[in-house]
């Protein structure tokens, strides 16, 4: 039998874990599943995949370790208070370090062989999810100008609650569409893997997902309007 012929060293089955490096191509001997020429190919994208994870990690983490500093900051400021700054930087690092959480507990279900590479691409698609906090601070800034509005005018806040619904209308209508794109990014990601998440698991995963987004509605639109409105009282007293 020649080299070619032998399945690579150190390769493991797709579906049971089991190491069929050095072994001929046929079936697992552990789990009678197929190993041949396609297995090799997918086994090979996957350790590229698990090989390209500490150089993501790394870039994720620079990441969030700007994004959310900054976003508590400015929480900080449009507050008018340090406690605004402290809870918005605990409210995103809970967001993100969960939604890594999740990403990972929902791989562990996985096909062992496909672990690692699976959660790697989902934390590699995560920030399309997040997107909707990217526009946060245009959203503050328009909130704020509504609400000086309202206060130049003397009413009792048309202005701010009639550009907080078009707002709210809009950003919901953004966390769907940052839905949508995560999909089409997770799907073009782990298909060349030949690996998925699918029953309880993947509904799991869906579910926390429209709850992540559910949140970012209500409490972007709703804390950024209070907040806009308590700066505007500052303002004018």
């Amino acid at each position: 039998m020649t080299e070619s012929e032998r399945l690579p060293d150190g390769m493991t089955c797709r579906e049971c874990g089991y190491c069929v490096g050095g072994l001929p191509m046929g079936r697992c001997p552990e789990c009678g599943a197929e190993v041949g020429a396609r297995e090799i190919a997918l086994d090979e994208r996957v350790r590229d995949a698990e090989r390209a994870w500490p150089a993501l990690r790394t870039a994720r983490l620079r990441l969030y370790g700007v994004v959310i500093p900054v976003y508590a900051l400015g929480a900080g400021v449009l507050g008018w208070h340090w406690g605004a700054m402290v809870a918005a930087f605990g409210l995103m690092s809970a967001m993100v370090a969960g939604s890594w959480f999740v990403g990972w507990l929902a791989t562990r279900l996985a096909r062992p062989a496909g672990r690692d590479a699976l959660f790697a691409n989902w934390v590699r698609c995560l920030p399309i999810l997040h997107g909707p906090w990217l526009v946060a601070p245009l959203c503050a800034a328009i909130a704020l100008v509504a609400a000086l509005l309202d206060r130049s005018a003397g009413t009792e806040g048309p202005v701010l609650m009639g550009t907080a619904l078009v707002g709210l209308f809009l950003w919901g209508l953004g966390c769907f569409g940052c839905l949508v794109a995560w999909a089409d990014r997770w799907g073009r990601c782990t298909e060349p893997l030949g690996i998925r998440i699918g029953g309880l698991c993947g509904t799991a995963l869906v579910a926390v997902m429209l709850a992540t987004l559910g949140f970012s509605v209500l409490l972007g639109f709703g804390g950024g309007a209070m907040a806009a409105g308590g700066v505007a009282s500052h303002v004018f007293e």
